[in-house]
């Protein structure tokens, strides 16, 4: 396997041995992916969508967020990191704007709380779940399934990824 650019080193390393972490991996979006390792080993996942009615103002989606992040580290106990999809392209204006405003509040819970947080370039990502970074969708849809996990939607399967990507590269660095 090749070796990772240095800002896919600097995962941050929870105090207690890896499988009693607490990681959250997020694909930021109108629909947001998630997934969860809990200490006790248990991974969970699902999608948020935080898209606003014609009677609501824009910065509901925000808002939305905010109290979702909130309510996600109460339900989970706290988070010791957070990795969400570094992405640099978006297909329009409106997803630039969700993403930037949706990195913004992440950034700011978690340096609210201490938490770390890194951004994880999907291209890593799949090279170590795929072998390769020139893949489509379904190619990392086939590779989580193969790793035991069932995803409902590409933004659980990305989140998934992640969170085996961390997980991965964080056990590299414990060891």
């Amino acid at each position: 396997m090749s070796a990772l650019p240095a800002l896919s080193r600097t995962l941050p390393v929870c105090s207690s041995p890896l499988r009693k972490c607490s990681l959250l991996a997020l694909t930021l979006g109108l629909q947001t992916g998630w997934a969860v390792h809990e200490r006790n080993g248990e991974i969970k996942l699902g999608v948020n969508a935080f898209r606003t009615n014609p009677y609501e103002g824009e910065g509901m989606k925000f808002l939305r967020f905010r109290y979702w992040l909130d309510d996600m580290s109460k339900k989970f106990g706290g988070f010791d990191a957070v990795i969400y999809a570094d992405v640099q392209i978006h297909a329009n204006t409106q997803s630039a704007v969700v993403y930037g405003g949706f990195l913004g509040l992440l950034s700011a819970s978690c340096d609210w709380r201490q938490i770390p947080y890194i951004g994880a370039s999907m291209s890593d990502v799949r090279k170590h779940v795929i072998g390769s970074d020139l893949t489509d969708q379904q190619s990392l849809i086939d590779a989580i399934r193969r790793k035991g996990f069932i995803a409902a939607s590409k933004e659980t399967v990305s989140a998934l990824a992640m969170l085996d990507w961390a997980l991965h590269y964080k056990a590299e660095d414990n060891a």
